[in-house]
């Protein structure tokens, strides 16, 4: 008997820490500066601090983004893979999908609009004429998952198992 409701955890490599926290400390380095400076020049130009400000609000929300998109866990249940993250919930229909399997990019994917490291691989990536959106906290950990209607790559403890659970519920709903 096939069990189902299985939750699989997705945790960070030590290359994408290593990136989360230089990246983080650089972005800080820059809007403490900026407010530094936007404190300096406030009385002087009021444009410039604007400017500075407004820069420094952009570099924040921008730099959190992918926070709310990395996933937190992967859900299987008997019909659908749930992707949980902070910003609501990603689902791929079992009977939707074509093929699954482990996946490496060899270091040749090409960011398309997408985070390179920074809280996981998140958003759309190329490589080798392969378009897919990326979900990825480990490297060493992704699985490649066609549909009819998209590419995705994630990542997620266990990642063998998870794959064959994915093919035995694929088997299971054809009949």
């Amino acid at each position: 008997m096939l069990i189902t409701d299985i939750l699989f955890n997705c945790e960070w490599s030590q290359k994408v820490v290593a990136i989360t926290v230089i990246a983080i400390l650089f972005i800080l380095a820059i809007i403490l500066s900026l407010i530094c400076k936007a404190l300096i020049y406030r009385k002087s130009n009021v444009k410039v601090t604007v400017v500075m400000a407004l820069i420094a609000i952009l570099l924040s929300v921008v730099s959190v983004a992918p926070l709310f998109y990395m996933p937190q866990s992967i859900l299987i249940d008997s019909k659908k893979i749930i992707i949980n993250r902070l910003i609501g919930q990603k689902q791929i229909q079992i009977k939707d999908i074509d093929l699954i399997e482990q996946y490496s990019s060899k270091n040749t994917s090409v960011r398309i609009f997408a985070s390179g490291g920074l809280f996981g691989y998140i958003g759309y990536f190329k490589s080798e004429g392969l378009l897919y959106k990326m979900l990825v906290l480990n490297e060493s950990q992704m699985v490649l998952i066609k549909t009819n209607s998209e590419n995705i790559v994630l990542s997620c403890k266990k990642r063998d198992s998870f794959i064959k659970i994915i093919k035995e519920l694929k088997v299971k709903l054809q009949k």
